[in-house]
């Protein structure tokens, strides 16, 4: 009988902690949920916007997660219809099997022309994906745009990044000059960041927030470049217009997001000159008081003194005391008659 208490005791206290478990955990786990939701949605504020800095440097948003104002369709205008999507706060290209290798939601274009510029892009590419951004573009109505082209394309699997080297890898000027061998480029389905900057004759690709290549427009460099890799140009190749920039559609899904884009000066401005050291104050009719410095000062010369001038000491009167000698005899007396 004791033994069956003892046993419905623990039993109750058994449900007892589980209820009070519960009742803990329930509220840790629904704060967990809550605070991931946040950091969620934080994380999709940040993107596709201006910082108020971004906004006082001159930034435009090309696309600001759900429209995209500053871009238009080149092949076919209403390019959200035809095949361009805007999904997760993403411009995205989707891609059937059937689809792939074929235009189907066309290259995007800016709505304004820029010459001086620099241009900011997320972009997630699927694997064996390929695309590229056109600049200094050219080509009439109807024509496929030519111009100087950053690569972006799945350097592992697709085609012609494995057989056609660096020179058709990501971040490179297409056909002509390769990226740096020791760039950070993060595997399919995984966002990279991507970065164009054009300021008078000078050319930077940035990839992962590092530079990966550079040149000068109308350089020697430039045009052996071009001649020793056999690349493919149109004409006027390696000179600077104003043109629009373009997305280029070339048959294989992609994702895109925080495209911006801000002109820039034509010359970069000068460099503030070197900081001049101080001048010393002056302050009339004072000495100021020498300042103070961790090197110990050297020791100071000490002054010999002048020397005082010799003086002819003046003899001492000589005192000389009168000789002692006996008293004189008194004088006769007088004599009387």
């Amino acid at each position: 009988m004791v033994g069956a208490v003892e046993h419905g005791k623990s039993g109750l206290l058994e449900k007892f902690h589980r209820l009070v478990s519960s009742l803990m955990i329930r509220p840790l786990f629904q704060c967990a949920v809550l605070f991931l939701g946040a950091a969620i949605g934080f994380a999709e504020d940040a993107n596709n916007a201006l910082t108020s800095e971004e906004q006082a440097a001159g930034w435009k948003l090309l696309f600001d997660g759900k429209s995209a104002p500053g871009l238009r369709g080149l092949q076919k205008r209403d390019f959200l219809e035809a095949g361009w999507t805007v999904q997760d706060g993403a411009l995205v290209l989707p891609k059937t099997v059937r689809q792939s290798g074929n235009v189907t939601g066309g290259d995007l274009v800016t709505a304004e022309q820029f010459a001086d510029f620099e241009f900011k892009f997320d972009f997630k590419l699927t694997a064996s994906a390929l695309s590229g951004i056109l600049y200094f573009a050219r080509g009439g109505l109807g024509q496929k745009p030519t111009g100087h082209e950053y690569q972006i394309i799945d350097d592992v699997h697709h085609p012609e990044g494995l057989k056609g080297g660096a020179l058709h890898r990501t971040g490179a000027l297409n056909g002509v000059l390769p990226p740096s061998e020791n760039k950070k480029f993060h595997e399919a389905d995984e966002w990279n960041s991507g970065a164009i900057v054009v300021q008078g004759k000078h050319v930077e690709h940035w990839l992962n927030g590092a530079k990966v290549l550079d040149y000068e427009l109308g350089s020697r460099e430039l045009a052996d470049a071009v001649r020793t890799n056999k690349a493919k140009v149109p004409t006027m190749f390696g000179t600077k217009i104003k043109s629009s920039l373009a997305i280029l559609d070339k048959g294989e899904e992609v994702a895109f997001r925080n495209l911006k884009i801000r002109v820039l000066p034509a010359t970069p401005p000068p460099a503030p000159p070197p900081l001049a050291a101080p001048e010393a104050p002056t302050v009339t009719g004072a000495k100021l008081a020498p300042s103070t410095s961790l090197i110990p000062a050297p020791p100071a010369t000490p002054v010999p003194a002048a020397p005082k001038p010799v003086v002819a000491a003046t003899p001492a009167p000589v005192v000389t005391k009168p000789e002692w000698k006996l008293p004189p005899p008194p004088p006769p007396p007088v004599l009387r008659p």
